[in-house]
């Protein structure tokens, strides 16, 4: 078993940044740069990399089928990897590089009678532009760019900021 802790999580826009305590050696996921963000065109192949149903990790491949999604006033992607519930929070990456482009987090559901039913070729993920910003927001983006400063220093600077803003002295 591997232990976690929890260090920034976001309800609205669901997404959560975990730190592993672990002997065990784990490669990182490579993000896609973000200047290859806006060369993604649809048909692109994907592979989605999740617990479905409770299992341990396994790959379904599909494409991006849309880069322009809204839900909740949200960007999100749409995916033709079929996913199910239990992939949400794994990995979608790039078929031919590997890089990683978003975190899967909806499925698409339609009303046939009075059911719901899901449509598992349908899946929305959290795309990688949105995921750069919430890190930059959170003064995570030392994870990524080493030039960017560290989340220490991230914190330092806001909280004289808001001190600053609110007039309080800062001796």
């Amino acid at each position: 078993m591997v232990l976690s802790d929890i260090v920034e999580w976001d309800k609205n826009h669901d997404l959560g940044l975990i730190r592993m305590r672990s002997d065990e050696y784990f490669q990182p996921a490579k993000l896609l740069p973000k200047d290859k963000i806006d060369k993604l065109r649809i048909f692109e192949p994907v592979i989605i990399s999740g617990c479905g149903a409770g299992r341990s990790p396994f790959p379904t491949s599909g494409m991006i089928a849309s880069l322009q999604d809204e839900i909740e006033n949200l960007p999100y992607w749409m995916v033709t990897a079929p996913s199910v519930f239990g992939n949400s929070g794994g990995g979608t990456f790039l078929s031919n590089s590997f890089d990683f482009v978003g975190i899967p987090s909806r499925g698409s559901v339609v009303f046939v009678g009075w059911a719901p039913n899901a449509v598992y070729h349908m899946s929305y993920i959290i795309p990688i532009s949105r995921i750069y910003k919430w890190l930059e927001e959170t003064g995570w983006s030392s994870l990524n760019d080493s030039k960017a400063e560290s989340h220490d220093k991230w914190l330092e600077r806001k909280k004289k900021e808001v001190r600053d803003e609110k007039g309080i002295d800062n001796n």
